[in-house]
């Protein structure tokens, strides 16, 4: 089979959301104001790394985000913010998913914000304030939350623990099938791939291309030094 033919079937294959797909989508668009209130409460606690106080704060919330959701969190001092590790185990697993997240920041000026404060989380469409938790139906998408650290990093904080809302709500899946065009090795993680277009045998100095007829390329893979 062609590399052309294989990257056309995974397309296919990723581009159309599965029945579990659509089902946790919509039960994001039937709770979007419970998970807006959850990130505007945690983007209102100030998380300047060099604050220690304000990081424990931060750290606390976050464990009883994460053991709300049935994980279990494991706190690790280091020199600077604690990190947290948060594990959902699965009987008979045959892997395990990663996400790395961080919740503390660096310092800002209030002076310097045209809208809102940092820590006084507000919601605008365009330049008017509104209040993006009142009223029912869904929430307007050009509507915006200002506040520090509302994008990098807790807004992708939140949206995983929703995600995860989703899910716990629509059951565990039965299996997680993951494709790859290439598989060189090499993980650092117990993941193994259900579907494989090559297997290519490397060493951690080599790196792989894939030249595909679309970018104007004979179709290959090539293994150089480096």
């Amino acid at each position: 089979m062609k590399l052309t033919a294989l990257i056309a079937a995974l397309s296919i294959a990723l581009a159309a959301p599965t029945a579990p797909v659509l089902k946790v989508r919509e039960w994001r668009a039937a709770h979007e104001r419970q998970i807006l209130a959850e990130l505007i409460q945690l983007v209102s606690l100030p998380n300047i790394a060099s604050n220690k106080a304000d990081i424990v704060k931060n750290a606390d919330a976050l464990t009883s985000m994460f053991e709300k959701r049935g994980f279990g969190v494991k706190r690790v001092a280091t020199p600077g913010s604690p990190v947290l590790i948060a594990e959902r185990a699965a009987s008979n697993a045959s892997g395990t998913l990663t996400f790395y997240l961080h919740y503390d920041g660096q310092p800002t000026e209030a002076k310097d914000w045209t809208m809102g404060q940092p820590f006084v989380p507000a919601g605008f469409k365009g330049t008017d304030q509104i209040d993006v938790l009142a009223g029912t139906g869904p929430v307007d998408p050009d509507a915006r939350i200002y506040a520090r650290a509302v994008a990098d990093d807790k807004g992708p904080i939140v949206a995983f623990l929703a995600a995860m809302d989703g899910l716990i709500n629509l059951g565990r899946p039965a299996e997680i099938q993951l494709a790859v065009l290439v598989d060189r090795g090499h993980r650092q993680l117990p993941i193994k791939a259900t579907y494989i277009g090559k297997n290519i045998p490397t060493s951690r100095e080599e790196k792989i291309q894939v030249l595909l007829e679309e970018e104007g390329e004979d179709e290959r893979v090539v293994i150089s030094k480096g």
